[in-house]
């Protein structure tokens, strides 16, 4: 009888406690969502902070109670973006790839992903914070540490496709040569002023995929 009521005091107790720390994880995603459609569409600048809580829906307080300013919100802002593409492209890794796996395959499947990226918002986005990132050592930190994930699976990938076709590559060089690649078709892609399509871009990503699996790297 005791032990009953002992659980039905706690239920009371961490009910409420749940509910609220729920809603400060829906609250800070609310919050981190509007920073990334106003850098989306003003950029890192024009992003201000009244310009967010006024998209979020939520008060300048309850900012700074959150994420404590413009700075650190930036950062996990940067952050989620980079989660989310690096949850996109490494969705169904283990167990999608056989060791006998052949380039034409994997490959389309796995630059598409790398390639489309998870829509136009965040595109223009990534854009936005790319061109402060250089001076901003943390948004530097998010950047690399996102570049090294994607560098280490994409050369994992060439390295299993590499063997199958009986070279040995360096799969660190491989993954980083072709991550750079992608990197760049990307940003033409999204910029737009080449006129660059994503068949053109796919092609040119596997092309250079292709010539790192059939010869070693140097």
């Amino acid at each position: 009888m005791g032990y009953c009521v002992n659980v039905s005091k706690q239920s009371t107790r961490t009910a409420p406690q749940r509910s609220r720390s729920d809603r400060k994880v829906r609250t800070r995603a609310q919050i981190i969502e509007a920073t990334i459609r106003c850098v989306a569409e003003h950029g890192v600048e024009g992003a201000t902070v009244s310009a967010i809580v006024a998209d979020a829906g939520v008060s300048r307080g309850l900012l700074g109670y959150h994420f404590g300013g413009k700075p650190a919100l930036l950062i996990a802002s940067f952050q989620a973006l980079a989660d989310d593409y690096r949850r996109l492209l490494l969705m169904g890794q283990n167990g999608e790839l056989r060791e006998d796996v052949s380039l034409e395959e994997s490959l389309p499947v796995i630059l598409r992903r790398a390639l489309g990226g998870p829509g136009d918002y965040d595109d223009r986005a990534w854009l936005g914070f790319w061109g402060v990132a250089h001076s901003d050592a943390d948004l530097q930190r998010v950047n690399r540490e996102l570049f090294d994930d994607v560098a280490s699976y994409l050369g994992g990938i060439l390295a299993r496709i590499a063997r199958h076709n009986g070279v040995v590559i360096d799969p660190g060089r491989a993954g980083r040569s072709l991550s750079v690649t992608i990197e760049g078709a990307w940003l033409h892609l999204t910029v737009g002023t080449l006129g660059f399509t994503l068949d053109e871009a796919m092609a040119l990503c596997e092309q250079h995929a292709r010539s790192l699996v059939t010869r070693a790297v140097e």
